[in-house]
């Protein structure tokens, strides 16, 4: 279960031009201002603090999902703690920061039964 609370301003023009542009025939050339670049990592988590991304201050976009089937826990800023920060439930559990509520610090995941976390940053 990927947990998106809010849509970004961007998205919600971006999804504004589509529903304008269904129907029209013929070439239309769209462009978006602050395009994201985004990079997708995937990231074995044991029962030792892992990293999972460093210090980012230029980060627009964040989503991790669990994809593996263990639970595991986040840390913010620091080494991860097993049973203590943000739960990632086993088999889809995440979490999506985007807009002005993206998280800059560096992110770390811990998880005693071992699993995979797949990693989105734009």
């Amino acid at each position: 279960m990927l947990i998106n609370t809010r849509m970004s301003d961007t998205t919600r023009a971006y999804n504004k031009l589509v529903d304008l542009l269904t129907g029209l025939t013929g070439l239309v050339k769209v462009s978006l201002r602050n395009a994201v670049t985004m990079t997708q990592t995937s990231v074995v988590v044991t029962a030792s603090s892992t990293a999972l991304l460093p210090i980012n201050t230029n980060r627009r976009y964040l989503a991790v999902m669990n994809t593996g089937s263990g639970d595991a826990y986040l840390g913010i800023g620091g080494a991860a703690v097993a049973g203590q920060g943000w739960l990632l439930s086993a088999n889809g559990g995440g979490m999506v920061w985007e807009g002005t509520g993206v998280l800059s610090n560096a992110i770390t995941a811990i998880s005693n039964a071992g699993t995979t976390i797949v990693v989105i940053e734009g």
